[in-house]
């Protein structure tokens, strides 16, 4: 798949307009995939709770923009901050 400006650009407009200031785009090949690949536009007004994915692992890659990803312990302590 190509991720073209005109796809990018989509997204930002629908993340602007959502109320939760975020968008994805599903890259699963089908319903019976039960992954979570998919492109994610998501505006600095967004809040995204802290969770955690204990039996996978998440892979993040920037497209563009900037983001800044907290890592927390048990009790909720940011431990590593890193902005991409």
């Amino acid at each position: 798949m190509i991720f073209s400006t005109e796809l990018l650009d989509q997204l930002t407009a629908q993340a602007k307009q959502s109320e939760r200031h975020r968008q994805h785009y599903d890259l699963r090949d089908s319903e019976d995939d039960n992954s979570q690949k998919m492109l994610n536009a998501i505006e600095p007004e967004a809040e995204l709770t802290i969770h955690k994915h204990p039996t996978t692992a998440k892979l993040i890659v920037l497209v563009r923009g900037s983001v800044r990803m907290n890592l927390y312990d048990n009790d909720g302590n940011v431990i590593k901050q890193t902005v991409l």
